[in-house]
């Protein structure tokens, strides 16, 4: 579409959505629709007041990444929107909420995937209070305000593999079955951590 392009409204029928297609636009509504791919990194860049979606095949990790969406619209039976965060198949996708204080990671989510949680300003605590989610390399990413992680036991093997800020962390809920130590390696700076 270019970088520089400025549109009122857009609407993208029948179409695969690759990597930076949007880069650099300024829209103020885009509906999708029809839509069988949006790939990776396809929002990076981009500036939208209302997104709509209808009939979308498949969300790549890291679609929305870097982008800047005001509202979404999700007019699809596949994808749920709740708390402006949407979810596909067990699958946290990505966090449009750009005011939310606190996630909790609903019981059906069973993979965050990568940038799903990116550049949350508000973001003071992450909750993930059922066993068994996998987090995606960098899921949580541009959140500096995140200072309080209450987890169950997750799939990863550390909390850098989640966190690009764990320096920021102050406290960590852990009610898991099994600890490692390797879990918490390299987490210096985390003034509590409560087993």
């Amino acid at each position: 579409l270019g970088e520089a392009a400025n549109l009122l409204t857009l609407s993208i029928k029948d179409a695969e959505i690759h990597a930076g297609e949007f880069k650099g636009i300024t829209v103020d509504q885009l509906t999708l629709a029809d839509i069988t791919t949006i790939r990776s990194s396809a929002f990076a860049g981009a500036n939208i007041r209302k997104l709509t979606l209808k009939s979308v095949g498949s969300i790549a990790s890291g679609a929305f990444s870097g982008s800047h969406i005001d509202e979404i619209v999700v007019e699809d039976d596949k994808y749920k929107l709740i708390d402006g965060i949407l979810y596909h198949d067990g699958e946290l996708v990505y966090c449009f909420n750009k005011s939310a204080s606190r996630i909790l990671v609903p019981s059906f989510v069973t993979k965050v995937c990568a940038g799903s949680i990116d550049s949350l300003f508000e973001l003071r605590q992450l909750s993930i209070l059922h066993a068994d989610v996998m987090f995606e390399h960098r899921a949580i990413i541009n959140c500096s305000t995140l200072n309080t992680v209450e987890l169950v036991e997750i799939s990863n093997k550390t909390l850098r593999e989640l966190f690009d800020a764990v320096e920021k962390i102050s406290f960590i809920k852990y009610s898991g079955n099994s600890i490692k130590r390797k879990f918490f390696a390299h987490m210096d700076n985390v003034c509590e951590v409560e087993l």
